[in-house]
């Protein structure tokens, strides 16, 4: 399985499509997100650094000091050990941890529970440049309590799924409100669907671009029946009064 994200062309001004694979992490009995750092996915393509290109000496003086060194060292039968690693080479060393080309994240189906402070972070240390490469997140069928506080990080993020878990304060759907690249949203199966009235439509008032809401394509009669929830329910003056009682 693939997926497709976008990349800007610099010189011509384009949007390029590059094809990436899925990150599978699903059905991993995940606990904790910093598990994804040593656990194997179901599959996933492994970043391969290119190799660094040799430095051309900078003239003839420079060859002939290393060819009259590497002579010397191998006449007296030893090895040079006064190079150590530099920064670069450090680099090349990696982070500890397997790191992967992808533009779909999937996490569903394991025991990630609660808040999971550092998520993203962890989605960016996995994913080779995940702020521009990741457009689809699957977080559904875990325990988490709410939507990750650094969310708006990956902001090619166009599909989110994050049914079926533990998220109660309907608040939390205006953390998505900077993704300007989200269209699809699942949020049904949580608490917080049942704890404020007129679910469907007050997501839709939060997040207008959405072109799909729990599985269901947003009709045009919907958007219209939106601006009827806002005129007779006014929502914004029902979060003033729930922040002014706490």
């Amino acid at each position: 399985p693939v997926g497709l994200t976008l990349r800007r062309d610099k010189m011509a001004h384009k949007a390029v499509a590059v094809v990436l694979p899925v990150l599978d992490f699903s059905f991993c009995d995940l606990q904790d997100m910093k598990d994804c750092l040593t656990v194997n996915p179901r599959c996933g393509k492994v970043y391969e650094q290119p190799e660094r290109e040799k430095k051309p000496l900078k003239d003839k003086a420079d060859e002939e000091k290393k060819r009259q060194k590497d002579q010397s060292t191998k006449f007296l039968g030893l090895h040079d050990t006064t190079s150590e690693v530099s920064e670069e080479e450090a680099e090349d060393l990696g982070p500890g941890h397997a790191q992967y080309e992808a533009s779909s994240l999937k996490l569903s189906n394991n025991y990630l529970a609660g808040d999971q402070p550092g998520l993203v972070s962890v989605i960016q240390s996995l994913v080779i440049n995940a702020s521009h490469t990741i457009n689809s997140l699957d977080l559904s069928f875990n325990k988490l309590t709410c939507i990750p506080d650094e969310i708006a990080e990956l902001p090619l993020l166009g599909v989110l799924y994050m049914h079926a878990n533990n998220i109660i304060d309907h608040n939390d759907i205006k953390k998505l409100k900077d993704l300007k690249n989200l269209y699809h949203v699942t949020l049904h199966r949580n608490p917080m669907e049942h704890s404020i009235r007129n679910y469907k439509y007050h997501v839709l008032w939060l997040l207008p671009g959405l072109k799909s809401l729990d599985f269901s394509t947003v009709t045009k009669r919907e958007r219209e029946t939106v601006s009827t929830y806002v005129n007779l329910c006014r929502p914004e003056d029902i979060d003033k009064k729930k922040k002014g009682r706490r």
